[in-house]
């Protein structure tokens, strides 16, 4: 009896034993696969190409106003401003950087290079990169869905290549790199592109900018097609030189007023440092003024016979503008306004 009860006593106890390696005594499973990788974010809101006063920004070569190389160096050869602000603040400081010329910068400051296109230097830069209102994804593409500035007014000239850039420009990438739904696409779509630009082509040249035009037998120079350009839809119904509607009927010999036009062209240029300054005792004599170089109506040799030499010209010019008129008349939505401007009946 005694035997028989140690007998299920340890059986028992065997069966406890095996139960429990059973449950926890085992060896670890191995680990499942990784769960596959979660779909990617939503990309943030695209930010400005850059910094405006940061390399490759719209002033990464500051304003160009004090500092070596500087408008009042060009104008007085000295910087006294440059030199009291470096002397309070210390060199190489944010005030110099931002009215001077970085070290490192590849063009001569905002205010030289301005200066260097108006007087019509081919090589200089309008705001690096163009303020990206015009332009392929620029803002007014953004606005529009149309390269409203692009198409009209081109890309040559102080205008156009400042507001030029497209999405690259300074203000291109505000809205984005490409806008879906533009918010005034109304306004591209009741006046397209191909229209205003189909239209302006069907206006004569005016030979008002270019060779030999109105600006240039005026001044000697041609500084209105130096800030406008003769490209572009706008700027091509206003060129045309000698061959223009009004250029044609220019009177040949001296420009009257060139030597407004030749000072006008030597300001310019010694604002970008690309003449000597006449300041540092007397001033020499410009071609055509007195010595001095002072400019008053009474000092400007020619000025009195202006009209006298305009006059031959006042009849042939309203000829030559009918059939530009009766061109603008005809341009839709458009044309009864400009053609009133332009008198018109």
């Amino acid at each position: 009896m005694i035997s028989s009860a140690c007998l299920m006593l340890a059986a028992c106890a065997t069966d406890k034993i095996s139960y429990s390696s059973e449950v926890g005594g085992g060896t670890a499973g191995a680990p499942g696969t990784p769960g596959a990788q979660g779909a990617p974010g939503e990309p943030g809101s695209p930010g400005l190409p850059g910094s405006f006063l940061g390399d490759g920004g719209a002033l990464d070569g500051g304003l160009g106003v004090v500092g070596s190389g500087g408008v009042l160096a060009n104008v007085i050869g000295s910087d006294p401003i440059g030199g009291a602000v470096d002397g309070l603040l210390g060199g190489d400081n944010a005030i110099s950087q931002i009215l001077g010329t970085s070290p490192d910068a590849t063009n001569r400051g905002l205010v030289p290079e301005l200066a260097a296109a108006a007087a019509g230097d081919p090589n200089a830069v309008v705001l690096n990169g163009g303020l990206g209102v015009a332009g392929s994804d620029g803002l007014l593409a953004d606005l529009t869905g149309a390269d409203l500035g692009g198409a009209l007014l081109g890309g040559q000239g102080l205008i156009p290549a400042g507001v030029a850039g497209g999405n690259d420009g300074l203000l291109g990438a505000v809205l984005g790199s490409h806008v879906a739904d533009p918010l005034l696409a109304p306004v591209a779509q009741a006046m397209p592109v191909s229209t205003l630009a189909d239209g302006l082509s069907q206006i004569p040249q005016l030979g008002v900018t270019g060779t030999d035009g109105v600006v240039a037998s005026l001044l000697g120079t041609d500084l209105l097609g130096n800030l406008v350009g003769t490209q572009g839809a706008a700027p091509t119904v206003l060129a045309g030189g000698s061959s223009g509607a009004i250029g044609s009927q220019m009177p040949a010999g001296e420009p009257p007023l060139a030597p407004l036009g030749s000072g006008a062209v030597q300001g310019l240029d010694v604002l970008a440092g690309n003449a000597p300054s006449p300041i540092g005792g007397a001033l020499p004599a410009l071609p055509g003024l007195p010595a001095g170089g002072g400019l008053s109506p009474s000092t400007l040799p020619g000025t009195g016979a202006l009209t006298g030499a305009l006059n031959p010209v006042t009849g042939p010019v309203t000829g030559a503008l009918s059939p530009v008129t009766d061109a603008v008349s005809g341009l839709p939505g458009i044309g009864s306004a400009l053609g009133g401007l332009l008198g018109s009946p």
